[in-house]
């Protein structure tokens, strides 16, 4: 379930809302934001990153520029590996 809370962090939640408030207000009132993750986010949310098929679907304008996986935008070619 991509999206939902983990009923083991409702308690961290409920210690930090303050918080967890103000980043979240900070972002809404952004412009842009830059998101770097790991394999945790998008793992779990069911992103294949050797899949050619799954990154096709899931970012089709970074075709253009040659990458082909997720893999291929870290600079790992899993073709080769």
């Amino acid at each position: 379930m991509c999206g939902a809370v983990p009923p083991e962090y409702e308690e961290l939640l409920s210690t930090h809302y303050a918080e967890l408030s103000a980043a979240a207000a900070f972002i809404q009132s952004a412009d842009s934001v830059l998101v770097c993750a790991a394999a945790g986010m998008s793992i779990g949310c069911g992103l294949n990153y050797s899949s050619e098929a799954d990154f096709a679907k899931n970012y089709p304008a970074l075709l253009q520029y040659g990458f082909t996986t997720g893999y291929s935008t870290m600079g790992w070619d899993i073709a080769r590996e």
